[in-house]
C-alpha cells in the first residue's frame, strides 16, 4: 500500500511552480474572462474573451515581480476571508429575523475597511520606495494598542445606537369605498 505525503506533495508542487505561476495564471485569467463576459467589451463572444484573457495572463505572470506580489497578497486574504465567515457565523448566532441586510452590511463594510488596511499592510514591504505604505505600518505597530479599543468601542456604539432606535409602526391607511349594489 502506497503512502502519500502531502507536505512532500505540496512542496514538490511548490518546486515545479503550481503556486508560483499556475495558480496566478489561472487567477488572472478567470478574473479577466470574468470581467470581458459581464461587460461584454469585445463583442460578447466567448473565443475573443478566451484569447485576450489567456494573452493578458501570460504578461502578467510573465513579470516576476507581480507574482512575487500575488504570495503575500492572497495568502493573507485567505486569513482575513476565513475571519470574515467566522464574524459572520458569530453575528447569523444573534441576529434577529428583522432586517438582517442592515446588519451584514455594515459587517460587510467594517470587514471590507480591515481587509484593506491589512492587505496595505501585507504589500508594503514591496513598495518600501512609497513612504506612506510604509508609515502606515509603522503607524499601526506603534499605536495599534489604542486604536484597536477605540475602533472597537466605536463598533459597539455604532451597533447600539442603529439597533435600539424606537421603530415606527406604520400607519394604516383606510380609504373608504362605496359598494353599489
Amino acid at each position: 500500500m502506497a503512502f502519500l505525503d502531502f507536505r512532500f506533495l505540496i512542496a514538490q508542487w511548490q518546486s515545479v511552480g503550481v503556486f508560483d505561476v499556475l495558480l496566478p495564471l489561472l487567477l488572472v485569467f478567470a478574473l479577466v474572462y470574468a470581467i470581458l463576459e459581464k461587460s461584454k467589451i469585445l463583442g460578447g463572444y466567448k473565443s475573443i474573451d478566451a484569447v485576450v484573457s489567456c494573452i493578458v495572463s501570460l504578461f502578467v505572470i510573465a513579470n516576476p515581480y507581480v507574482t512575487e506580489l500575488f504570495i503575500p497578497i492572497f495568502s493573507k486574504a485567505g486569513l482575513a476571508i476565513i475571519i470574515l465567515v467566522a464574524m459572520l457565523i458569530i453575528v447569523g448566532l444573534f441576529m434577529t429575523g428583522e432586517e438582517p441586510s442592515k446588519t451584514l452590511k455594515t459587517i460587510g463594510a467594517i470587514g471590507g475597511i480591515g481587509l484593506f488596511i491589512w492587505l496595505l499592510t501585507a504589500i508594503s514591504p514591496y513598495y518600501v520606495g512609497y513612504p506612506w505604505y510604509f508609515s502606515l505600518k509603522l503607524w499601526w505597530w506603534n499605536n495599534a494598542n489604542w486604536v484597536i479599543p477605540v475602533a472597537f468601542a466605536a463598533i459597539v456604539v455604532t451597533y447600539i445606537l442603529t439597533t435600539t432606535g424606537g421603530k415606527k409602526e406604520k400607519e394604516k391607511v383606510v380609504v373608504p369605498v362605496e359598494v353599489k349594489k
